[in-house]
């Protein structure tokens, strides 16, 4: 953190690791038509570092879809952006189908705030970035990114996430297993839904 004390980082983003692993557990031994890749990055508060060495890597032209997580230690709702580009339009319609067929409760952010996606998406590469929430605290936060100035949230309010994230207060006591692990799980069945998909 700025003052040099250290968080422990389980909103964002330890939770969304957990629920990558949950995803590589769940879709080992499947037959994809894809080489399905998992990278952890670092660095994104500082420029979205971890992203770019990777991808500076790797040639993009080979890359089907990305799937990014970020900020998912508690909560059934999705939250996912919408402003990925037009080379996405074949994600975002996967993911509403998969959302609308499994009953999940999806928001759809038009802007949604950045992360590793962001390096993705300037490349052309299709992507979507998620992240997960109780309904109130994502219904927040979507009024604070897409509400304009009269979103109807008070003066001053700061979504709950937003007080926890980059701070001492991103604790392990945020981290719900369940969720974690049910999050995981769609994002493995949303992996094999974009294998499937033409873009």
């Amino acid at each position: 953190l700025r003052d040099g004390s250290m968080s422990q980082g389980i909103v964002d983003n330890a939770g969304s690791v957990l629920a990558m692993i949950e995803a590589m557990k769940t879709l080992k031994g499947q037959t994809t038509g894809h080489r399905l890749i998992f990278v952890l990055t670092d660095q994104e508060e500082l420029g979205l570092i971890g992203a770019k060495a990777w991808l500076e890597s790797h040639d993009k032209s080979r890359i089907h879809a990305v799937i990014n997580a970020d900020v998912a230690a508690y909560g059934r709702t999705v939250m996912y952006g919408e402003n990925n580009g037009a080379q996405s339009g074949f994600v975002l319609t996967a993911l509403r189908s998969q959302c609308a067929e499994q009953a999940v409760n999806c928001i759809a952010f038009p802007v949604y705030p950045p992360s590793d996606d962001r390096v993705f998406s300037a490349a052309g590469v299709p992507v979507v970035s998620l992240g997960t929430q109780d309904a109130i605290g994502a219904h927040q936060m979507w009024l604070a990114f897409n509400g304009g100035e009269d979103n109807g949230l008070k003066e001053g309010f700061v979504p709950p996430v937003f007080q926890r994230i980059h701070s001492t207060e991103d604790k392990l006591s945020y981290l719900n297993g369940e969720d974690v692990a049910r999050f995981g799980r769609f994002i493995a069945d949303l992996t094999l839904r974009l294998d499937r998909a033409a873009p």
